[in-house]
């Protein structure tokens, strides 16, 4: 049985609600649970979580203690409006504490 940070919860939502609404994370309630999830869970804390949205099979949310949360993708699937994506919503989430 694992263990969750639940005062985490609401932040990693609103996390959620930025991939959404900025890189085209899915809506399914399933999708964000499981987000929410991986990012509170005590004993296996994830550093990354595979997304992908609009950013395709690549698309992943990184999480460091020093660096924050940020967004990328395969290098080799960048584009234009995809490196537009990932400054826009980094700048986004450059802005969201995470200890």
């Amino acid at each position: 049985m694992y263990t969750y940070d639940d005062p985490k919860r609401e932040l990693y939502s609103k996390v959620w609600d930025i991939l959404v609404e900025h890189a085209g994370a899915s809506k399914l309630s399933d999708e964000r649970e499981s987000f929410v999830s991986s990012m509170t869970q005590i004993e296996y804390p994830t550093s990354e979580y595979r997304f992908q949205g609009s950013l395709g099979f690549g698309g992943k949310l990184y999480r460091d203690r020093f660096r924050g949360l940020w967004i990328s993708c395969y290098p080799e699937q960048r584009t234009v409006e995809r490196v537009a994506t990932i400054t826009n919503v980094n700048a986004l989430l450059k802005a969201i504490p995470v200890a």
